[in-house]
């Protein structure tokens, strides 16, 4: 099999406003995506993480729906580029251990690409929950990113603009690393 992204159609991006899912944004501290960054992770989703594409659904060179299996069930995960951010989202209800999954799948595919190509890491986040009204207007209804900060004290997330922190949220911290959940969640090959 052999897929390449980027010579598929691009469409026009929405920012998630879905109460049936879960996301989060991969941000790059220089304000936009490397180039060729998001096809190559596609790829590498596929050929190293055992993703496959949602034969059901459309795809594009900016978004693409996948399939992963995660201890024997089957999840939708919509991967889409915007021009400043990466969002990952999950359609449905997932256990916390398959979010750290799927944010651990995305984070070595990208972390390995950026270190190749010699690109700062990216860092993580979700969009600002405070709708702050210092954000840049290329973000529709205010919607812009916030950076998650981790330290021993505490996990939050900073405002893109402002700097103003907000915890994270329960929901929020089930994407990243432990403490570690008391069930462990292999990935099916």
């Amino acid at each position: 099999m052999f897929f390449m992204p980027s010579v598929l159609p691009k469409v026009e991006l929405s920012y998630n406003q879905s109460s049936n899912s879960s996301f989060f944004l991969v941000l790059f501290d220089y304000g936009y995506c490397p180039v060729g960054l998001f096809c190559a992770a596609t790829t590498r989703l596929i050929v190293k993480h055992k993703w496959e594409i949602n034969k059901g659904e459309d795809q594009y060179r900016n978004k693409i729906n996948f399939d992963c299996t995660f201890s024997g069930k089957s999840y939708n995960v919509i991967f889409s580029a915007f021009s400043a951010h990466y969002e990952v989202c999950l359609v449905g209800e997932a256990l916390p251990q398959v979010k750290y999954m799927i944010y651990q799948n995305i984070n070595d595919v990208i972390a390995k690409i950026c270190e190749n190509m010699k690109y700062p890491s990216p860092s993580y986040g979700f969009y600002c929950p405070k709708m702050c009204r210092c954000g840049d207007v290329s973000y529709p209804q205010n919607q812009h990113p916030a950076k998650c900060t981790f330290s021993d004290e505490s996990k939050q997330m900073k405002c893109y603009y402002s700097g103003k922190p907000s915890d994270l949220t329960e929901e929020h911290k089930q994407w990243f690393p432990p403490p570690l959940q008391e069930q462990k969640v292999s990935q099916e090959q």
